[in-house]
């Protein structure tokens, strides 16, 4: 099993993306041929409500990059959706892979009290940490979907998308196979 769980939020573009999805993307690529060794390998690639913001596409990528922040973020999770989606495609056979084994998941935690703003500014990061713990749902909670689509012998097969651990259908953005 292999668990993707990278989540910065950084005021550049190209940083973000490359914690957020280029590393986790590059570590699946090569772990994948122990992944489809296995009889049940798993990929599971945390993601989050936000993928639902992004407004990335193949022809605005250049342009993106003058910002960070909060878009940047929101790319790095519909990325990490996509790949979800490409990677299970590849490995029932689509491109090569040719493995039933390999079961591929994109999880939404929900909205998890984390150290995310660890990166701002120190007062942004006090004011968060110390604040949003009264909103946000304990990080405990966020990892049962996590850890369900990690391990869970009913969840059935990949491809799929969860949240609160449960099946549910994410962006109309992260099914758009020309991305």
């Amino acid at each position: 099993v292999l668990v993707n769980n990278a989540g910065i939020l950084i005021g550049e573009y190209e940083r973000t993306m490359m914690v957020n999805f280029f590393a986790p993307y590059l570590l699946t690529r090569l772990l994948l041929p122990r992944l489809l060794a296995s009889p049940d390998g798993r990929v599971v690639n945390v993601s989050s409500l936000s993928h639902y913001y992004s407004t990335l596409t193949a022809s605005n990528v250049d342009e993106r990059r003058v910002g960070g922040g909060w878009p940047a973020y929101y790319d790095s999770k519909l990325a990490g959706v996509l790949l979800t989606y490409r990677l299970q495609r590849e490995a029932v056979g689509g491109v090569g892979l040719g493995s039933d084994g390999l079961r591929v998941y994109a999880v939404d935690p929900g909205i998890v009290h984390t150290r995310i703003t660890k990166t701002l500014p120190p007062l942004v990061d006090y004011v968060y940490d110390k604040t949003m713990f009264l909103l946000l749902r304990p990080a405990r909670e966020g990892a049962a979907g996590v850890l369900r689509a990690a391990g869970a012998p009913d969840i059935g097969p990949g491809g799929k998308y969860l949240k609160d651990g449960k099946i549910d259908r994410s962006s109309a953005r992260s099914h758009d196979v020309q991305r």
